[in-house]
């Protein structure tokens, strides 16, 4: 949640929009929804660990 509360802050200071007057949802997807490098996320091998 402290990831959540920053993002309030940081919106704020940077474009001067009060804290109620923001709304922020975040919403999981699963490794077959994402895409980068031109391949699907369930596809790619990273060389580093992703907990999700």
């Amino acid at each position: 949640m402290a990831q959540v509360k920053s993002l309030f802050v940081h919106i704020e200071k940077a474009l001067d929009i009060a804290k109620t007057d923001i709304e922020i949802c975040i919403i999981e997807s699963p490794a077959s929804n994402w895409g980068f490098g031109g391949m699907c996320g369930d596809e790619i091998k990273l060389n580093y660990k992703v907990n999700v």
